[in-house]
């Protein structure tokens, strides 16, 4: 990114020239368990959805900024929690924030998520079934991360940090579709 943002380097044919470089290094045979993906690595989870939830959300996302910067640096602290655990709990925060700002941008207010989820999920057209789901999205964000959950030390596992991104990602998905198709 910092190169794409500077004419430190002189053109685009440079620029060009390194990401040809870097996607030709992470297309060799063995897996490195990271991506490229606008200027940034980012850790590999499962391939079939890393695409769906993690590169495409980053797309879609393109134009709220405020969530997009909120679900880099919870892909961020996924790739950093890689060798520092602890990190694993700003994953799942800033994954809760996007979702949580995207609701605010479809309510209107600048209400918090745990106020707000249904009345999110009637805005975008969802039935009952996905307000429970929203509802338990909200109950696991506390126990990953946004509050101490019943124990301060505890920091979620690998897989369940991952599946917590991921749903993320699916409810961005889900939020934003919802919102072009009702356009």
């Amino acid at each position: 990114s910092y190169f794409k943002n500077s004419d430190d380097y002189g053109s685009q044919e440079i620029v060009d020239s390194i990401e040809e470089m870097v996607n030709g290094f992470l297309l060799q045979p063995i897996s490195l368990s990271v991506f490229w993906r606008n200027g940034q690595f980012y850790p590999e989870g499962a391939t079939e959805l890393d695409s769906a939830l993690i590169r495409e959300p980053l797309d879609w996302i393109s134009n709220y900024p405020k969530i997009q910067t909120l679900y880099n640096n919870a892909l961020n602290h996924y790739s950093q929690s890689q060798s520092n655990e602890i990190q694993r709990k700003d994953v799942c925060i800033n994954a809760y924030q996007a979702v949580e700002e995207i609701t605010k941008s479809v309510v209107g207010k600048n209400k918090p998520f745990d106020s707000s989820f249904g009345e999110f999920g009637e805005q975008i057209g969802l039935n009952s079934y996905w307000t429970k789901i929203l509802n338990q999205y909200r109950e696991f964000s506390k126990e990953y991360g946004r509050h101490a959950g019943r124990n301060d030390d505890f920091i979620p596992d690998k897989p369940s940090t991952e599946a917590f991104l991921y749903l993320s990602g699916l409810l961005l998905r889900l939020a934003i579709e919802k919102l072009n198709s009702n356009k």
